[in-house]
């Protein structure tokens, strides 16, 4: 099972990207932050497998976020989400060290499989659900 940890400062997006993998035996949500430094301090604290993380919050965004866990992390694997599907967000998601982008309507299990199976990618490949 792997360990996944949410970060939003949009509470109910956690909530919603929670109850999506509840459904699923392959992932265990640890925890949920709400900002940049609670999820790196929840990083440390939980260890992740799996950290799916918004690019645009208040202080430090998640582009930011991604390098700072990478550096200390480099185990966890960081997926970044955002309402906008900006294709300079894909670039700069493996610039960054995140395993992929994926605009938040298309986040679902079938496509966090597919992310965590391929490695680093261009949301925009994903195979149609």
């Amino acid at each position: 099972m792997e360990k996944v940890l949410i970060v939003d400062d949009q509470i109910y997006f956690c909530h919603l990207a929670r109850e999506i993998l509840s459904d699923c035996s392959r992932f265990a949500v640890v925890g949920e932050a709400y900002g940049a430094q609670q999820a790196m301090e929840l990083v440390s604290e939980l260890q992740p497998d799996v950290v799916l993380m918004d690019v645009e919050m208040e202080g430090i965004n998640g582009l930011e976020a991604t390098s700072l866990i990478r550096g200390q992390f480099p185990r966890v694997r960081v997926v970044l989400m955002s309402l906008y599907d900006e294709k300079e967000y894909s670039r700069l998601a493996t610039r960054v060290g995140a395993m992929a982008f994926i605009p938040k309507k298309d986040f679902s299990v079938p496509a966090l499989k597919q992310i965590l199976a391929q490695g680093p990618f261009d949301a925009h490949d994903l195979e149609p659900m």
